[in-house]
């Protein structure tokens, strides 16, 4: 059993591992732009979006909870029985939502892949959030390498074979599959011998109340970011919507970093946070938000330096005519980025619930943007809604921590 690491070390690991499994999901998209049309890319980014939603509810970001000290006093068991029971609830509502809209068939089956792709990365995440609460990235690392190569692998003979969206989602949920039961493997071997207790059933349900906000806010974070993909689906098509969704896919990389950091730094806000240890608290968070700043503003300029080979070698020349649009996608990243850190800082400080109105507005601002920033300006006006959004979360982020903090820290001088 490996030991817990520091900071920079499972900083180094986390990035490495999520590195390696975005980069394969990223080669999801590029797979299918290669071979087959922006319209099947489009169907792609539909299911993606449809079901994004749906499992950051189903998920209550277990894994987050099992990192903070309330999520400590529970087992194993009760959040893996508690993360497949939502899950299979969350997917039969899907599937039944499909039926009664009438999907197309290809999208229905895109979306049913998608859903198992989600849901088996879902289970592995419990194991992934075992080992995070004992500081133990690099065992997280090599589950998203191996998770990273067998998903190129699918995805390739897959989309090769059968050059359609349903076999790019249903060759990464096959990878997906692979990864999850290996860990599943891994998890008993470790605990041979002992004594593990069962998952209960009022455990589990104390789990559901204690980490419903978190499961709320996620899904708000999703709905947010989903919005201005359903806007351009409905007002410019498919085949518009798989380019939004491919150069997308681009300035998201940096979100690679953003995990990994707020993943491994996590600990640290909760003890500063828990400690009444202000400064501390802000010092990390200040660094933070620079951070995702600084990777939108590089990311901007490497597209506007050299956008069009990149779009052109990456996804086909009919894509490299969309410089701008990445451009405008890598600075809209960057405020995302920066909101992203100040949502781990929230969630770290306890402040859940207050999340929640704060994405309601934030949502409320995306949506309004998308309606009437898309029909006049097209992909360019869903990156400007979603920047819209994203500023009003980042504002009102900045006021709960600033809030959260002093009242810790005061609590904190009052007791010493």
């Amino acid at each position: 059993m490996s030991a817990p690491g520091s900071l920079k070390r499972n900083i180094g690991w986390t990035l490495a591992g999520n590195a390696s499994y975005s980069l394969a999901q990223w080669g999801v998209v590029i797979a299918l732009a290669q071979v087959t049309t922006k319209e099947a890319v489009g169907v792609l980014a539909y299911a993606m979006a449809v079901v994004g939603p749906v499992s950051a509810l189903a998920s209550l970001q277990l894994r987050v909870f099992m990192v903070t000290t309330a999520g400590r006093r529970f087992e194993f068991a009760d959040f893996l029985s508690l993360r497949v029971g939502l899950l299979l609830a969350a997917y039969a509502g899907l599937a039944i939502y499909c039926l009664a809209a009438g999907v197309e068939a290809q999208t229905g089956w895109t979306v049913a892949g998608v859903a198992a792709w989600r849901g088996f990365d879902a289970v592995a995440e419990i194991h992934y959030g075992r080992w995070q609460s004992m500081e133990r990235m690099s065992d997280v690392s090599r589950a998203l390498v191996l998770n990273g190569v067998l998903t190129i692998a699918g995805v390739a003979l897959a989309v090769f074979l059968w050059r359609s969206p349903v076999a790019a989602a249903l060759g990464s949920a096959a990878a997906s599959l692979v990864t999850a039961a290996d860990l599943t493997r891994r998890h008993r071997a470790q605990h041979r011998g002992e004594t593990m207790r069962p998952a209960d059933l009022r455990r589990v349900r104390e789990i559901a109340v204690l980490s419903a906000p978190l499961g709320i806010v996620m899904t708000l974070v999703s709905l947010q970011g989903n919005i201005p993909r359903y806007v351009i689906g409905s007002a410019l098509g498919p085949a518009a919507l798989g380019v939004f969704a491919a150069v997308s896919q681009l300035p998201s990389a940096g979100a690679n970093i953003v995990t990994a950091v707020a993943t491994a730094a996590s600990p640290r806000l909760v003890r500063h946070h828990s400690e009444g240890d202000r400064a501390g608290f802000w010092r990390l968070m200040a660094a933070l938000v620079a951070l995702g700043l600084g990777l939108g503003v590089a990311g901007a300029g490497l597209a506007l330096a050299a956008g069009r080979p990149i779009l052109s070698v990456v996804y086909g020349a009919e894509y490299a005519e969309y410089r701008g649009l990445l451009v405008a996608l890598s600075l809209a990243s960057g405020l995302s980025f920066a909101g992203s850190f100040l949502g781990y800082g929230m969630t770290m400080a306890g402040e859940a619930r207050t999340q929640v109105t704060l994405f309601v507005a934030a949502i409320a601002a995306t949506a309004a943007s998308s309606l009437w920033c898309v029909p006049r300006w097209g992909l360019i006006g869903a990156t400007v809604a979603l920047a819209a959004g994203t500023c009003i979360q980042i504002g009102g982020s900045v006021l709960v921590l600033r809030r959260a903090t002093a009242a810790t820290a005061s609590v904190r001088g009052a007791t010493m």
